[in-house]
């Protein structure tokens, strides 16, 4: 027991998890007891307000005793094009891919909101769920009940992370260990370009030429356009704030080098031959769909430029410490995104040395954007 001491006081210092784990069999059913929810929340709460306690520990120590080996039920997602994990030290990154259309793959697939509770409910460690969701308060409302995958994961994890409804004080995060991060904050003329096009792909008119003429200066050619959208993502404070609280300089170095690569090395779903205003306004009067579609990966894919680099600075950046709150550095981090986003943070990562531990499917040049349900019950996603 003398042992345990000493390990527990390791635990409470250091807050490492690793020590729970070395912990006596005696020591662990006495854990047992006082973190087993019921009584853990009625008895050794009593005397104390929420915010004394660190929720997210307790519930990881309970997590790691009770589900260490747990079996999950949900293997198979519905509504996910492909996902991978890779790692490297102690940082594990699983990326989800989205198509941003819903599919019906059979009885025994799962959306993913019900697989990724399952999974985070039972998490031995602090997460970090990074999702494509809008940033901004308003807007984030208004979608909230958006038919969309992520948003739907969204709803799941959002009551008391992202503060999107009111705060109910009475009602206790259901994870306090999980860091929710909002990533999309796109907006302005060209975001809503973007965003008209993608619906006059899917037969919604929309007052897309007026958007197009409010542009007319910015695409009078491409290098125009790319100086214009290098310009907004230079001066742009919220990056330049997540930036400047990276402390690894390879990070930092590698976030100019993809700045510029993904703005001046055109990746296959952008045309830039298309980035003029002529050209783009006899597309959006043809109304061809599948011209459309590469219009649409064009636009949006340079906007979404910004929007991959603040994701990325996030995973990277470090966080100012909160009693009793997680503000350590990402470790576990999932991230469900379009599949632009998810593949521009993959090639990201590839270059920092992480390694790819396992993928569903690999990346194929003529993807087949039907296939859009997985089976991961030969893959390792414990958290």
């Amino acid at each position: 027991m003398d042992e345990d001491v000493v390990l527990s006081r390791k635990f409470c210092e250091t807050e490492n998890l690793k020590y729970i784990d070395r912990l006596s069999k005696e020591s662990k059913e006495y854990l047992e007891r006082i973190l087993e929810p019921s009584s853990f929340f009625k008895d050794f709460m009593r005397d104390y307000t929420y915010d004394k306690i660190n929720l997210g520990l307790a519930t990881l120590v309970y997590n790691r005793i009770f589900y260490k080996d747990y079996k999950f039920a949900y293997n198979y997602v519905q509504d996910v094009h492909r996902m991978s994990m890779w790692r490297k030290g102690d940082i594990k990154i699983y990326l989800m891919e989205d198509l941003h259309h819903n599919t019906i793959c059979g009885e025994k697939y799962v959306a993913p909101s019900v697989f990724l509770k399952e999974r985070i409910s039972k998490a031995t460690d602090y997460v970090d769920l990074y999702l494509e969701i809008y940033t901004d308060r308003e807007r984030a409302i208004k979608h909230y009940h958006y038919d969309c995958q992520i948003y739907k994961v969204g709803r799941e994890f959002s009551e008391n992370n992202w503060r999107i409804v009111n705060f109910n004080s009475q009602h206790l995060n259901s994870y306090p260990y999980v860091r929710v991060h909002r990533t999309d904050y796109r907006s302005g003329n060209i975001d809503n370009l973007c965003r008209n096009i993608a619906a006059l792909t899917l037969g919604k008119e929309h007052n897309t030429n007026s958007r197009l003429e409010l542009l007319k200066k910015e695409l009078s050619s491409p290098d125009v356009f790319r100086n214009f959208i290098t310009s907004i993502i230079d001066k742009d404070a919220r990056l330049n704030k997540q930036i400047n609280n990276i402390e690894d300089d390879d990070v930092k170095k590698n976030i100019n080098f993809f700045k510029n690569k993904w703005l001046y090395n055109s990746e296959k779903w952008i045309d830039v031959s298309l980035l003029s205003h002529d050209k783009i306004k006899k597309i959006l009067d043809r109304k061809d769909r599948k011209e459309l579609l590469k219009l649409n990966g064009t636009i949006c894919g340079y906007i979404g430029i910004l929007m991959d680099l603040y994701t990325i600075a996030r995973m990277f950046r470090k966080y100012n410490k909160k009693e009793n709150k997680y503000s350590g550095a990402a470790k576990q981090i999932i991230y469900y995104a379009g599949n632009i986003h998810t593949r521009r943070v993959e090639e990201f990562i590839k270059r920092l040395g992480f390694e790819k531990v396992w993928a569903t499917s690999e990346i194929q040049e003529n993807d087949n954007y039907e296939k859009n349900c997985v089976d991961i019950s030969g893959y390792d996603f414990r958290l």
